[in-house]
């Protein structure tokens, strides 16, 4: 199976997922609801800012992003094809991280490649699909868990870690990415993309401090930059390996 059947299978089993959890009877229904998502967003963003804006995904809102998610995530397709590559070349992962895995419908993809594979975002709509998907398949190698349930994870745990238009969503992505680099084990394989906030973006929850933290001396880039050597880039970003 190559790269790209292996993506719409996926994108499609996903999608057939949705539309059963959340009771919908076509597959134009789910699309319908995806368009849906910018208005909740900008509402959301207004009543609860930064800090409230991903847990209060939740009834309707919470539903159009479920949808809007598993579309969007299937449609990064150069991270998709990094993914890909990486399971095809190393055929079984033996720890593998996704931090901000938002649906998670990309990793849960190569979940049954993974002898343990953790998916991490903050509690919503979202996350309860992913669990359900979880308990329906039966996949024990897989656990579904908030930030502060891996806060103090063991150093040097994964093999793989991906981080994934997560950090720009953030104040302080430098630690947070200090974090990852201390579990990721050396030799070990990081997939990071962050599309920085950009001057005159409609985008409300890329936040403007985020680069700033993450390009002063000593941050995120810094880090990066000294640590990794780059494998494979996409756009803002790209497939690194930790230096021994």
């Amino acid at each position: 199976m190559n790269v790209q059947t292996d993506l719409f299978r996926h994108f499609d089993r996903a999608c057939a997922d949705a539309c059963e959890w959340l009771g919908l009877d076509s597959r134009q229904a789910f699309f319908d609801l995806a368009e849906t998502w910018p208005e909740h967003r900008d509402r959301l963003w207004a009543e609860h800012g930064a800090e409230g804006f991903y847990t209060a995904w939740r009834d309707e809102a919470g539903r159009a992003n479920l949808c809007t998610n598993v579309i969007d995530q299937f449609a990064r397709m150069p991270v998709w094809l990094r993914l890909w590559g990486v399971f095809e070349q190393l055929g079984t992962v033996p720890a593998f991280l996704d931090y901000g895995c938002g649906v998670g419908a990309t990793s849960y993809a190569f979940a049954d490649r993974c002898q343990a594979a953790i998916l991490v975002d903050l509690p919503n709509l979202g996350q309860d699909w992913l669990r359900w998907r979880v308990r329906r398949d039966q996949r024990r190698n897989v656990i579904v868990a908030c930030p502060e349930e891996v806060a103090h994870t063991a150093r040097e745990q994964f093999d793989f870690i991906v981080c994934v238009d997560v950090l720009e969503h953030l104040p302080d992505p430098s630690r947070i990415f200090e974090r990852l680099d201390g579990w990721l084990r050396p030799s070990g394989l990081y997939l990071h993309r962050a599309p920085w906030h950009r001057e005159g973006e409609d985008l409300c929850e890329h936040l403007p401090e985020a680069p700033l933290d993450w390009h002063r001396p000593g941050g995120g880039a810094d880090r990066l930059a000294r640590g990794y050597e780059l494998g494979a880039p996409i756009e803002d970003g790209g497939l690194y390996r930790k230096h021994r």
